[in-house]
């Protein structure tokens, strides 16, 4: 028997407990990342989930590639960025960073995007 055989009600009351699971989570995580926020700056519980990210192109399996940054710091005090791969099945987060400054963030995701696609950037001082 799934949870989708069971009466509305009981359904009602697992996704009740399972928010509540979820939420006392959330918060020992935060309550950690209060003491230490270096040793917690990886921590992806953010209090907004919100994000931005570059399309870099489709890999050898045809999965799009994105190149995303959060927009709000996560509860250690860090904006995260990341690679995403969206395909048929769903999709797959990796490649993790943390910096403190947004446009940081933001920066490194250029250029990760940048080299997906094979662009070279110029070492400073130097024209292309």
């Amino acid at each position: 028997m799934t949870t989708l055989q069971l009466p509305p009600e009981i359904q009602k009351l697992m996704g009740e407990m399972w928010a509540d699971i979820q939420q006392s989570s959330h918060k020992r995580e935060e309550a950690r990342a209060k003491v230490d926020p270096q040793a917690h700056k990886m921590s992806r519980v953010l209090a907004n989930s919100n994000y931005r990210y570059l399309r870099a192109g489709e890999d050898g399996r045809g999965r799009e590639v994105r190149f995303c940054w959060s927009t709000h710091r996560n509860v250690a005090g860090y904006f995260l960025g990341w690679r995403e791969l969206v395909g048929k099945q769903g999709g797959k987060r990796d490649r993790w960073t943390a910096r403190r400054v947004r446009g940081r963030v933001k920066e490194i995701a250029g250029r990760r995007a940048n080299a997906f696609r094979g662009h070279r950037e110029p070492a400073e001082g130097r024209t292309p």
